[in-house]
C-alpha cells in the first residue's frame, strides 16, 4: 500500500496505520512522514487493503508485533458475517470499547468487546506468529456486559483527560509566567 499527498505525486510506502493516522517512507530519501487520512490518496496493491481503509475504525484494535494487518482485514471479515448473519445489515459504525490481548511461544490471543451498528459483540481472536492463519470467533454481548464495558471504558478515558488537562493546566501557566528567553 502507498500513499502520496493529494495534489502531488511522491509516492510514500505505509509502514503502520492506526485509526487516525498514517506512518509511511520515502524511499528514494528514507524520509518518514506521518499523514492524517485526508491528506492522502492510496494506491492499493490488493482489495483488502482498499476495504481496511474503507472501515479504518478497526485499526483501533492493537496489532501484536507478530501479526500483519491481514489480521484486522480477518476480523472485519468476520465482523460483517456476524451481522449479516444476525442483523441482516451492513457495517455503518465501529468502535472499540476493550482490546486485551496476550502472547505465547508461537503466536497470540486477542479477546475484543466492540460496539458494531449499537449492537454489543465479543471478538476472541487466536492467531500463529508471523502467519496470516487467525481463528476468529464472534458472540454477541448481553446488554448488562456490554453497558458495563461501556460505562468502564467512559470512566477510564474521562479520567485520563482530567489528568492530562490538568497536566496542560499547569504547562499553560508556566508558559504565561515564565519571562522569555532572549
Amino acid at each position: 500500500m502507498k500513499v502520496s499527498l493529494k495534489g502531488r505525486k511522491t509516492l510514500y510506502d505505509v509502514l503502520f496505520l492506526t485509526d487516525e493516522e498514517i506512518y509511511a517512507v520515502n524511499k528514494k530519501n528514507n524520509l518518514k512522514r506521518v499523514f492524517e487520512y485526508s491528506q492522502v490518496k492510496f494506491t492499493f496493491d490488493a482489495e483488502w487493503e482498499e476495504e481496511l481503509i474503507k472501515n479504518r475504525e478497526i485499526l483501533a484494535i492493537k496489532k501484536p508485533r507478530c501479526a500483519s494487518f491481514y489480521m484486522h482485514y480477518a476480523i472485519l471479515m468476520a465482523i460483517k458475517e456476524h451481522i449479516k448473519e444476525h442483523i441482516k445489515e451492513e457495517i455503518k459504525s465501529i468502535a472499540i470499547i476493550e482490546d486485551g490481548d496476550g502472547t505465547f511461544k508461537k503466536g497470540f490471543l486477542k479477546d475484543i468487546k466492540c460496539i458494531v451498528n449499537l449492537r454489543g459483540i465479543r471478538i476472541n481472536i487466536s492467531g500463529n506468529a508471523y502467519k496470516n492463519i487467525f481463528d476468529i470467533k464472534i458472540s454477541d454481548l448481553d446488554d448488562k456486559n456490554m453497558l458495563e464495558s461501556i460505562s468502564y471504558e467512559y470512566k477510564r478515558v474521562k479520567q485520563k483527560i482530567e489528568n492530562e488537562s490538568r497536566k496542560l493546566m499547569k504547562l499553560d501557566y508556566i508558559l504565561k509566567n515564565i519571562p522569555a528567553i532572549v
